[in-house]
């Protein structure tokens, strides 16, 4: 907090969104602080570099509207589906106030929260009143899927069998660390997220990494060729020096589960995202803390403060080495990754240090190479979820390929755009989760 309040006055600021007021902010950092850790002078997206090509709108999906007369703090961690039909099921964590007298809004991550859902069937140019795949439970006390933390929802259709499958974690406590969490659940809908099934516990098929937060986002795949259904997930955070992604399978449709063999450097990185490519192999692009990560040139190198790449060729079966993808910067946030008519699309916020320009690549080579980057907005963004295919909507009525991300923003970020200002600092500060629909 004190933070916030120095950086506001050093900077003379108002929260606008705007390059001139980031460099305003850069300037005011450099000369308080110096550099620090990470050098903020190295910025991988400016105006030029990245191009404003179409007009992008994102249309609101969760906001804070959504939250009034609820125990809802707030709607963060987005996931997205889209089924057979083109119906979209749109996933976010809600989360619940702490019982605390001055941090009761403040969207921790080891809050109290259900795993709210919206329904669109016109590709995600409008959305249902709020639905809930997983009720919150903002009670102390409870037990199984009905726990009061953890979350990190990650959607995959079964195109074999119709139906949805929704993986979730849940935590330890509502007010410590849930991370890692202490048990992996997954609920089914066969009628396209209208109703949903019973928890189904799947925990013993986890081993030693029980409790492993799926994806979160973009986190799951079902392979053409075989139907196999693949999960990623990390275990608690490279932050916390207990990272590891993990990959998890199932070959009949969400009844059982293994877990795939990995590489040990897979044991340093963070949350991660997975898509199939064009050729059908596999390409998994993990959160990269390069601190400890083994990057060679270490936290301060920006060739360094990139995404993690590794690749599969055989289903998941085997896992290259990891390498660093120096065309895509990674200020340690969550990212996307997709596959929307045979091209590989990707999506975070492209700077290494702040949580901002929402960026879209396009890649025909699955991820080798990117030829294009465009920017969807000049604002803080976070948590985004890429939808496999192209719109199915669009495809129909106009022939067009169309793709779409669900991605976090906030109304009022603090400078750097690290974070959202907390409610207690700004009233009108709040979260937004927003889906935004490109053109190939």
């Amino acid at each position: 907090m004190q933070a916030v309040l120095i950086f506001l006055l050093l900077t003379g600021a108002t929260p606008a969104h705007s390059i001139g007021f980031l460099e305003r902010v850069e300037k005011a950092a450099k000369e308080a602080w110096g550099y620090g850790a990470r050098n903020f002078t190295h910025w991988a997206v400016r105006p030029g570099l990245a191009e404003f090509k179409q007009n992008f709108t994102a249309i609101t999906v969760f906001s804070h509207q959504d939250a009034v007369g609820t125990n809802i703090s707030c709607f963060r961690i987005p996931a997205i589906v889209q089924t057979s039909s083109g119906t979209i099921l749109a996933f976010a964590e809600a989360r619940g106030r702490f019982n605390h007298p001055w941090y009761n809004d403040t969207c921790a991550d080891c809050s109290s929260l259900g795993i709210a859902l919206k329904r669109s069937v016109d590709g995600g140019q409008t959305w249902s009143t709020l639905m809930w795949a997983v009720p919150p439970n903002f009670g102390a006390g409870a037990a199984g899927p009905h726990r009061n933390s953890g979350g990190n929802p990650v959607a995959v259709w079964d195109a074999q069998r119709k139906r949805v499958l929704l993986h979730f974690v849940r935590g330890v406590s509502a007010t410590g660390s849930c991370l890692p969490g202490n048990s992996n659940w997954q609920v089914a809908s066969e009628d396209e997220g209208v109703t949903w099934g019973p928890p189904y516990d799947i925990s013993k098929f986890l081993g030693n990494f029980v409790g492993a937060l799926p994806g979160p986002g973009s986190g799951a795949v079902q392979l053409g060729a075989s139907g196999r259904l693949l999960f990623n997930a990390h275990y608690g955070t490279a932050e916390r020096s207990s990272g590891a992604v993990v990959v998890y399978y199932s070959d009949d449709g969400g009844t059982t589960f293994s877990m795939m063999r990995f590489p040990a450097s897979f044991g340093r990185m963070d949350e991660s995202t997975m898509a199939e490519t064009p050729s059908g192999h596999l390409v998994i692009n993990m959160r990269n803390d390069p601190s400890t990560s083994g990057c060679p040139g270490g936290a301060s190198d920006p060739s360094c403060q990139v995404r993690a790449v590794a690749r599969s060729k055989d289903g998941g079966e085997t896992w290259s080495g990891i390498t660093f993808d120096t065309a895509l910067p990674d200020s340690l946030c969550q990212a996307s990754i997709g596959l929307v008519a045979n091209t590989t699309i990707f999506f975070n916020p492209a700077m290494h240090t702040m949580r901002n320009l929402p960026t879209l690549r396009f890649s025909d080579d699955g991820g080798l190479t990117w030829r294009k980057s465009v920017m969807v907005a000049d604002s803080f963004a976070d948590y985004s979820a890429i939808v496999n295919g192209a719109l199915m909507y669009d495809m129909r009525t106009s022939g067009s390929s169309v793709g779409g991300v669900l991605w976090g923003s906030c109304s009022q970020p603090v400078p750097f755009r690290l974070w959202c200002t907390p409610v207690e600092l700004l009233k009108s500060s709040f979260w937004n989760i927003g889906f935004t629909r490109f053109q190939l």
